[in-house]
């Protein structure tokens, strides 16, 4: 089981590194429930070289997504933009968030390992 939590967190780390790298965008509700098992056809080698029998994951749910874009400041990184407050479920904030700090691309990282958590430990 070890290998396969390996491989799916690798997985919901390339998801994020591509939202937010070519995105620009903050899912901001990162979390076990979010990420759903998807199946490709037979013939599609879009999921077939990154997928364990044809399965892959998908990140859902961007309701409380940040468009890193529109909230950066003209010529600064959007990657760096930091916010303050709680906009998380009580039991998914990250650090910065429960001491009141900023925290910006920290907060699905956090709910990226509480998935890799869950899947390793149940």
């Amino acid at each position: 089981p070890e290998l396969v939590v390996i491989y799916y967190t690798s997985r919901m780390l390339k998801h994020l590194e591509s939202l937010h790298q070519d995105g620009k965008v903050l899912h901001c509700d990162v979390k076990p429930d979010n990420w759903v098992l998807t199946s490709s056809p037979k013939g599609n080698d879009n999921a077939g070289t990154n997928a364990i029998g044809g399965a892959d994951l998908m990140l859902v749910d961007f309701g409380r997504s940040i468009d890193l874009e529109r909230v950066a400041h003209r010529g600064s990184n959007p990657l760096r933009a930091q916010f303050k407050g709680s906009i998380a479920a009580d039991d998914m904030e990250c650090a910065s968030m429960r001491k009141g700090m900023p925290w910006g691309v920290d907060l699905d990282f956090f709910g990226l390992a509480a998935s890799s958590f869950i899947l390793l430990f149940g």
